[in-house]
């Protein structure tokens, strides 16, 4: 590390220590190892951002597949607005995504070696924005069907479709009937409703207006 230190400020170059790691790779657990320039100590990582992807000691996908979905998400997120409208067709909307989302998601993917976990975690997340831009709600029938009885158990409940009679001393009635009477709806689209803070708003607005 000397010599090119040395050699760089020959030719008028000088190596900067804050933006230089120090990062080994090695099968067998290396405490020791330091590099200096101009006696300063370079800083030891067990992961480093080379050219927009992050490598680590271990050499493995995952850290870099978890930011990339983020990273996507994020971009998702700022331009959410135009998978919202209702002015662009399904097929504009599919290939804006594949254009600005799919490309920050699968940069780098030449090089990554998936396990069972990481492409689950990519299917779940090309599930996730297929479902935002179809507007199919995680109570759709066909997500339902793909849940664990525990789930589907719990969803029951929530909406109310429990099979029996009220035991003595339970109330007559429930809050999502009166919710149901007071807005003329069933209980799907009131949990539908409740996933907008606009719309309920709005719904509740013109309760209290009405």
């Amino acid at each position: 590390m000397n010599k090119i230190t040395y050699y760089s400020q020959q030719y008028g170059l000088n190596i900067n220590v804050k933006k230089t790691k120090l990062m080994i790779i090695s099968k067998k657990r290396i405490t020791e190892g330091q590099l200096y320039v101009n006696q300063s100590p370079v800083e030891r990582v067990t992961h480093y951002n080379y050219l927009g992807t992050i490598i680590n000691k271990e050499w493995t996908n995952n850290q870099e597949i978890r930011a990339r979905i983020a990273k996507a998400r994020s971009t998702y997120n700022r331009i959410g607005a135009f998978f919202k409208s209702h002015n662009f067709s399904l097929d504009t909307k599919v290939r804006m995504l594949r254009c600005y989302v799919f490309s920050v998601l699968l940069y780098g993917v030449e090089s990554w070696t998936l396990n069972e976990v990481m492409s689950k975690k990519l299917e779940a997340f090309e599930m996730w924005l297929y479902r935002r831009i179809l507007k199919i709600p995680y109570n759709s029938s066909g997500i339902l069907c793909e849940m664990n009885p525990d789930m589907l158990l719990l969803q029951a409940i929530l909406q109310g479709k429990i099979f029996g009679k009220r035991g003595p001393g339970r109330r007559r009635t429930s809050w999502l009937k009166n919710l149901r009477i007071w807005f003329n709806t069933t209980s799907v689209q009131l949990f539908r409703a409740a996933a907008d803070k606009i719309k309920i708003t709005m719904m509740i607005a013109n309760i209290r207006n009405g």
